[in-house]
Order: C-alpha cells, then structure tokens, then sequence
C-alpha cells in the first residue's frame, strides 16, 4: 500500500533509512525539507507492507505543476531484489499522473573505484528496466556528477531536454536559492562535469 507520509514520518525515515541510503554530501536538510513541504513543493511517499515501510520516494514540484524531480527514492534493507522497487516506482507514477519525472542518478563514468562503478551501473540499469529514458544532460551538485534521465507514461515531443532543463533551471533555483548561482549546483552537458 503506498501513502503519503507526514512530516513527523518524513523525520523518522531521514534519520532511520535516507541517512544509511545516500551519502552526506546528497542529502538535503531536513529543514530544507520541511521548508518545501509547507510550501507545497515536496511531497513523500512509502510503500508499506501492513505496517512496515518497505521503500520510499521523496518528490520535489512546482505548484500545480505536472513535473516531478525524484528527489530521493530507494528500498528499504531487507526488501531490495524482491521487485519491490520496480512495482512502487510504477504504482507510484501511476498514482500521481504526472506529464514526466525528472530524475538525477549519479554518473556511471565518474565512479571513483570499480565498487562504486558497478551499484552505479546497477542503479542505472534498474531505472532503464523500469522506463526511464536517458538524455545528455547532468547537473554536479557539490561535486557529485548525477546524469538525468526522465520517465514518461507517454510519448514525449522531441524537445524533452530543452524543457527538462527549464524545468529543473525553476525547481533548483528555489531549492538550492544561493547555492545554485554560485556554482555549487550547475546543470550542463557532458563536457562541463565535474572533475
């Protein structure tokens, strides 16, 4: 069953699960967090088994706007390569009708050792099996090289990338304020990575 989680929720599952999902460097705050969810623009979601949370998805929006960006989103220890991942991602899309996601995974090519390089290529490939499709745009965001991909439930027109980028241009200046006009956060083509 998925629903939506509320803050106090959202706390639990930062502390308890996001904390041990993501490195440091990719979380947001949890102030920031909360910010955008009394603003409208951050909704979160889990995936329950009964009363278990067995995967969870955090969203960040424009008002009223049918574009997502998933933020974050993984399956809880103890439930990964059982398709839970696959059934909430496309349950969940289902749920929300959106035009597209807007999705940030990081860089296969800028995996620092071979470890790294393969639950990249995995997670990758993962989204690939579910649907999502790749561009050639990436963002780095405080050194980490994410390349974006997009999952659509319908065909989409040829200029995806130009939008995707105006989409995430809006949605990353109210996010990241600041930091995404110093450099910080920067949206680019291949040949503007991190190095």
């Amino acid at each position: 069953m998925i629903r939506e989680l509320e803050m106090q929720e959202i706390e639990k599952v930062y502390r308890e699960e996001m904390s041990v999902d993501f490195p440091p460097e990719e979380l947001k705050s949890l102030e920031l967090i909360r910010r955008l969810k009394e603003e409208g623009r951050y909704l979160a979601f889990g995936n329950f088994d009964g009363e278990e949370l067995t995967a969870y998805a955090f969203l960040i929006h424009e008002k009223d706007d049918p574009v997502y960006l998933l933020d974050f989103f993984a399956v809880c220890r103890g439930g990964r390569d059982k398709g839970t991942g696959s059934k909430f991602i496309q349950e969940l899309f289902q749920l929300l009708h959106p035009e597209f996601w807007i999705l940030e995974v990081e860089d296969v090519e800028s995996a620092s050792n071979e470890e790294e390089r393969e639950i990249r290529s995995r997670r990758m490939a993962f989204y690939h099996r579910n649907g999502v499709k790749d561009t050639s745009l990436y963002t780095c965001q405080f050194g980490v090289n994410l390349k974006l991909l997009y999952l659509s439930g319908k065909e989409v027109e040829e200029n995806i990338e130009q939008r995707l980028y105006e989409k995430l241009d809006a949605l990353y200046g109210f996010t990241f304020e600041e930091r995404y006009g110093d450099g910080s956060v920067t949206l680019m083509k291949p040949e503007g990575l991190c190095r």
